[in-house]
């Protein structure tokens, strides 16, 4: 007969798996190399591997409704794949500008789908509902006209001190350069037509929690480092939005840049601040800031 109870059976089953997994865990006065335990070892990233398509509008998947024909990526890159596949296409789209999906593909998609119901009331807006397709109702040049319409009640002073700043000892620093090494597995860049770079926000608006900015901030955002120090917004992302200049930002240029950046997030360390903006920058053409609530 055996004695022994479900608790008895059941506690007995936690210790063997306490002592098989302390079992496996390395000696740590032991030398750490990638040979341990496949469970320990040391990962590298994979070197970025993608694959690239043009697709329609219609076809792409998205939380939200998507109105411009896009090259889909797939596979594994960095952010700064995306930025670098930017670049490179560009030249072939005269009279239009790319513009890509950034960090965390499917919560950007979530908040851009949402964010164009609170913020931009397309759900509002006359025949929504009556077609089968959103984008038979909406054209891009509907979407823009309506965002051009809610703009004016955003301004440039607006924008300062809503956010605050966070170095690189945070887990979410709220800025990061062409350094960024975070991997993504699918993408969006959109073939927008439009001229100017901040126009391309509006085929992908995002800012949907009260603590971020706003679609409209951040195109205010965008136009302001476009004007004055050349960097254009090239995507936006869940957490993030990317901008580039031709040449890297260097000597006055970048005191200007990290003296106006430094004004847009409230922070009382101003030499802390200044200083790791201006390390951060120096020599840059890529850089992303954080709109979003932490």
């Amino acid at each position: 007969m055996n004695s022994k109870g479900p608790i008895t059976k059941f506690v007995g089953s936690i210790i063997d798996f306490i002592r098989n997994r302390d079992s496996q865990i390395p000696d740590p006065s032991l030398p750490i190399t990638n040979k341990i335990d496949k469970d320990y070892e040391v990962l590298e990233l994979p070197p970025s591997e993608y694959d690239v398509r043009l697709i329609k509008a219609k076809d792409t998947k998205a939380f939200g409704t998507l109105l411009c024909d896009a090259y889909e990526l797939s596979g594994h890159f960095t952010i700064n794949d995306i930025a670098n596949f930017v670049c490179e296409k560009q030249k072939h789209h005269p009279n239009h500008r790319l513009f890509a999906t950034l960090d965390d593909f499917d919560q950007a998609c979530y908040t851009f789908g949402h964010t164009c119901h609170s913020q931009l009331h397309e759900d509002e807006m006359e025949g929504y509902g009556e077609t089968e397709s959103l984008n038979d109702f909406l054209p891009f040049e509907k979407r823009a006209e309506n965002f051009k319409r809610l703009l004016p009640e955003t301004s440039l002073d607006q924008i300062f001190s809503k956010r605050f700043w966070a170095d690189e000892n945070e887990q979410t620093p709220s800025l990061k350069t062409q350094d960024w090494k975070e991997q993504e597995r699918f993408a969006y860049v959109q073939i927008v037509p439009v001229n100017c770079a901040a126009d391309g926000l509006i085929s992908f608006p995002n800012g949907y929690f009260s603590g971020d900015y706003s679609p409209f901030e951040n195109y205010r955002l965008a136009e302001t480092l476009e004007k004055q120090f050349q960097f254009e917004v090239f995507g936006i992302g869940a957490s993030y939005i990317g901008f580039m200049r031709t040449e890297p930002i260097i000597d006055d240029e970048l005191d200007r840049l990290v003296s106006w950046l430094y004004r847009l997030f409230s922070q009382d360390d101003h030499e802390h601040i200044t200083t790791y903006l201006r390390n951060e920058l120096d020599g840059k053409s890529i850089f992303y800031l954080c709109y979003a609530e932490r």
